[in-house]
């Protein structure tokens, strides 16, 4: 349970803005207004359904559906720093209100302090109608940093900007209220099924993470992610590229309004207030 619960805090981040990171902004890397559809599995049968959404050249949307695990579905919104390609700013919700009420409600906020090499992860959720809350700050051993619980998906978007020719570089991972360092190194490259990828490592000290891009898309999108870790619900996590379409920005909103009405019913909760 204090693994779930650690999971359901959301992140806030306070950083330096001008630390130096191996990664140089491209806003042609940005496929503004491309939806991308990856299905999420690991131990045992269920799994998640995750859509992500770049809505702009420093701002990814995601909608994630975890209602074969908890009366849970998640929004939330990073906001990149066009100059280091770290999260600025996060949001998130869980759209169905009876389950806030019932179940869970998150409550999240965001502050950054200029020069300062911290994130801090502060949050409250309330979980059966008891509070719990988290507000810890973390010595970043190195910069950019990821998390665990997102399946590394801070890195995905950095990656797309990586400087050429850099083949490894050190990061931040965050799990469960630490932060502990690890390397990210080039592989190679590997086929999966017809697709050419770059294959990249995160190991470090607790960590075990292999991700796959598609070498010959423009984005540099990811085609799958596998971790020998735990991901918040799922164990060993494994996440795999389904689907790519564009959508507007009121197209994804109705979008998410729609899933999270679809999932309503299917959960036979009480219409949302």
């Amino acid at each position: 349970m204090k693994k779930l619960i650690a999971f359901l805090f959301f992140f806030s981040v306070l950083f330096g803005l001008h630390a130096k990171t191996p990664f140089s902004w491209k806003k042609s890397t940005w496929d503004i207004g491309n939806m991308y559809e990856y299905r999420v599995t690991g131990e045992g049968k269920k799994g998640i359904d995750l859509f992500v959404y770049v809505k702009d050249d420093h701002k990814v949307s995601y909608f994630a559906d975890q209602s074969e695990f908890a009366k849970q579905v998640f929004i939330y919104e990073d906001t990149y720093d066009m100059e280091t390609g770290f999260v600025i700013e996060s949001h998130g919700e869980n759209p169905l209100s009876y389950a806030k009420e019932n179940f869970l409600n998150i409550e999240s906020h965001l502050q950054s302090i200029e020069g300062s090499k911290k994130i801090r992860m502060w949050g409250s959720a309330w979980v059966f109608g008891k509070e719990k809350s988290m507000d810890v700050e973390l010595d970043l051993p190195a910069v950019p940093w990821t998390e665990t619980s997102s399946f590394l998906s801070e890195l995905w978007f950095m990656m797309r900007n990586l400087v050429p020719e850099t083949t490894s570089f050190d990061i931040s991972v965050t799990n469960n209220g630490k932060a502990s360092l690890s390397k990210v190194q080039f592989e190679g490259t590997e086929n999966l099924n017809g697709i050419e990828c770059d294959k990249w490592s995160v190991t470090g000290k607790k960590e075990n993470h292999t991700l796959w891009f598609d070498k010959n898309d423009s984005s540099y999108r990811l085609y799958k992610y596998s971790s020998l870790g735990t991901g918040g619900y799922v164990k060993s996590p494994s996440v795999s590229f389904i689907n790519r379409m564009e959508l507007t920005i009121s197209e994804w909103e109705d979008f998410c309004k729609n899933k999270t009405e679809q999932i309503r019913q299917k959960l036979k909760l009480p219409e949302n207030k």
